[in-house]
């Protein structure tokens, strides 16, 4: 949503084609699929007792807030923020958006 921002995004993708990213791989998939095996099997999530916040981009087209709810719900310290109004790449937000992520980031 930041227009200023994605631009500068873009700029250094412009400057060094290397920073792009492509199309996920076969291998990319291959270690995703294990990823989330590895989440949903029972009991790893609710080892982890260290705080995690997982922030959920109120928008994002890519990843599913449900799937990242289920998630959150299992660690014993841990809890969602969904950001409503944004998109997938948090950080190249508007900053009202922004801020809370940060906001919950500090108070970790």
């Amino acid at each position: 949503h930041d227009p200023v921002r994605f631009k500068r995004y873009v700029s250094h993708i412009e400057k060094d084609s290397t920073l792009e990213l492509g199309a996920p791989t076969v291998g990319w998939a291959r270690q995703a699929i294990r990823s989330m095996d590895t989440i949903h099997s029972p009991g790893f999530v609710e080892e982890v007792m260290i705080p995690v916040v997982i922030c959920t981009a109120g928008e994002d087209a890519l990843v599913s807030a449900d799937a990242q709810r289920l998630v959150a719900d299992r660690l014993p310290n841990g809890k969602q923020l969904v950001i409503p109004g944004s998109k997938h790449e948090l950080m190249v937000e508007l900053d009202v958006l922004r801020a809370q992520f940060f906001t919950a980031f500090d108070e970790l």
